[in-house]
């Protein structure tokens, strides 16, 4: 099946350095996968790969070795990916919102 992740690749060759799987299916039944979460991101701030999901967390991620370094529970969904701004991520939420995070 398809791989839903977030991949580091070799500038210079394209060769894949690590992968780490990102949100998948929204139901966990095969006979009902038909829809998953949307990832959106990464966004590089603070010396971390941040990804916006669909399923309501914004995660952060060591690009060096790919380690979840943190995860933000967001009141709905995201929609957009984070954008950070003065140490702020702002992200559009599945609901109509925009949430700040620090």
């Amino acid at each position: 099946g398809d791989a839903i992740e977030l991949v580091r690749v070799n500038a210079s060759n394209g060769g894949r350095i690590w992968g780490v799987p990102l949100p998948g299916y929204t139901k966990s039944n095969p006979r009902r996968r038909k829809a998953i979460y949307p990832s959106y991101g990464p966004t590089l701030a603070g010396g971390r790969l941040w990804v916006a999901s669909g399923d309501g967390y914004l995660r952060a991620f060591d690009p060096s070795n790919r380690a979840l370094v943190n995860a933000v529970a967001l009141p709905a969904g995201a929609s957009s990916r984070p954008v950070i701004v003065g140490g702020v991520a702002y992200i559009a939420t599945d609901r109509g919102t925009l949430v700040a995070l620090r």
